[in-house]
């Protein structure tokens, strides 16, 4: 699908894909406030890489993409594996 974004511009994506990210600069030592309740600030900026501090309270877990992945199919697994026990027990009882 093709969508108009700001400045006239066009783009083949689906509009609802521009909602997802919003792209913003900062520097060294700058905030960005997520709710009320997080605030990302860009501790280091070496060559390619930003370092950022992320402040967030307890309960809102906080991950790196990979480690969120590599949780989410451990927990994927999981409960397949337990979904695979009970019928594996329920067979058992008949």
């Amino acid at each position: 699908m093709v969508g108009k974004i700001k400045g006239g511009r066009r783009c083949v994506c689906s509009p609802c894909e521009h909602r997802k990210m919003l792209i913003l600069s900062r520097k060294l030592n700058e905030q960005i406030v997520i709710g009320d309740q997080i605030v990302v600030t860009v501790v280091a900026i070496r060559g390619g890489s930003v370092r950022l501090g992320i402040e967030a309270p307890g309960n809102v877990p906080v991950h790196r993409r990979e480690i969120y992945e590599a949780l989410s199919k451990a927990e994927a697994l999981g409960k397949k594996a337990g979904q695979l026990g009970s019928q594996t027990r329920s067979g058992d009882e008949s």
